[in-house]
């Protein structure tokens, strides 16, 4: 066990990357240095392709809640996220097959190149386990509101819960991207009114940018190599 929390840590660094239908990659650029017996595989080098992931967000039908640290006793806790994931207005990242197994223990965060063509919006991040058989388990989540200049990139820094998950060889880290998680978080409406002072809606295109490293979007995770790491593949 850890005597405090969070423990001592190693930052690992995956890089947001494009992919098509709003799945891309998580790509492995700043992180540990492995055995020489062990070889890690993050499905190689960016992918060429749009420097940007986008979605229609609807606040008539705000993405919804699954999981997570709720109240709601019916809706909480950990869940199976692939409904979630297939949403079209909920955008992947995930990373190639672990060869070794991953401690993550602490806070992770995620710095994102986010921008809106209104000038209120939210970004909800959710970090799950992607098992062998496709399962995508939450593991942790955080959820900013930021009000932006229309249609300009800028950096959004999410600070997701903490948590304490071993991922496993085999499994794979899944980022999903969103605007929504109703009604845990009470919807974006996409105007400047104040909280419960809105009657109009407005639907809005969100951008998650990863073109190149002025326009990059990452996610950072607190890494220990706790007794018996690493953990050879099966």
């Amino acid at each position: 066990g850890y005597h405090e929390f969070p423990p001592e840590s190693e930052k690992l660094v995956l890089s947001l990357s494009g992919g098509m239908g709003g799945k891309g990659k998580l790509v492995c650029d700043d992180g540990l240095e492995v055995p020489k017996n062990h070889t890690q595989s993050w499905d190689g080098d960016l992918i060429e392709g749009e420097p940007l992931t986008s979605y229609l967000y609807d606040p008539n039908d705000p993405t919804p809640s699954v999981g997570g640290s709720t109240f709601n006793p019916w809706n909480s806790g950990v869940v199976d996220s692939r409904r979630l994931e297939s949403r079209d207005d909920v955008i992947i990242f995930t990373s190639s097959p672990l060869a070794l197994a991953v401690d993550v223990v602490g806070f992770p965060s995620a710095d994102v190149t986010f921008s809106s063509d209104l000038p209120s919006a939210d970004l909800v991040i959710r970090m799950s386990d992607v098992s062998p058989d496709g399962k995508s388990t939450n593991i942790c989540d955080g959820h900013v509101r930021v009000n932006l200049p229309i249609n300009t990139p800028s950096l959004v820094s999410v600070k997701l819960g903490g948590c304490a998950h071993r991922f496993m060889p085999g499994h794979r880290i899944r980022l999903s991207a969103c605007s929504g998680a109703h009604p845990c978080v009470s919807r974006n409406l996409g105007t400047l009114d104040a909280l419960g002072e809105g009657v109009a809606c407005v639907a809005g295109m969100m951008n998650v940018h990863h073109g190149g490293e002025a326009l990059a979007s990452r996610i950072n995770l607190p890494v220990c190599r706790g007794t018996g790491w690493p953990i050879p593949p099966p």
